[in-house]
């Protein structure tokens, strides 16, 4: 049907574990999977989910308010493990204030500033490159997954 299937997931939810998604990404593979929160703290499963089935795609939303640390490190170790086009930096399922979406959105852009200056400095990646990657990160790679019309130039 050309929709996409939003998995809400967090602490604490043994039910929702991402081993538990393997035989559906298996069975659907036509069904673009966009897999919220991370699963924080088992963050390594859904990294492999991430980087080995190209029908689920890793959606930083809720992350950057529950730990902002952690948060920094798995956009480091999602740079280096999983295709840059399966990454959505900042997005969600809120339904709080517009003011609380907002700071969420200023929070994530800060910590993706951080990971990627820290890069730059350490010769890892060009300034280029880092700008590209905040674009498809906060952009491009949303309006690909969820067919929103024509990319930005």
């Amino acid at each position: 049907m050309g929709l996409v299937f939003q998995v809400h997931t967090g602490l604490d939810q043994q039910e929702r574990h991402p081993k538990h998604m393997v035989p559906i990404l298996r069975r659907h593979p036509r069904t673009r999977f966009d897999l919220h929160h991370m699963w924080l703290p088992d963050v390594k499963e859904t990294m492999n989910i991430g980087r080995q089935y190209d029908n689920a795609f890793i959606n930083l939303a809720w992350c950057h308010r529950c730990s902002p640390t952690a948060t920094c490190t798995l956009m480091d170790l999602l740079l280096d493990h999983v295709p840059l086009h399966k990454t959505i930096a900042f997005g969600g399922d809120y339904r709080w204030e517009v003011e609380t979406v907002y700071g969420e959105l200023v929070m994530a852009r800060e910590h993706l500033a951080a990971v990627l200056a820290r890069r730059i400095e350490q010769r890892e990646m060009t300034q280029a490159k880092a700008i590209a990657i905040a674009g498809q990160w906060f952009y491009d790679n949303a309006v690909e997954i969820y067919g929103l019309g024509k990319q930005r130039d």
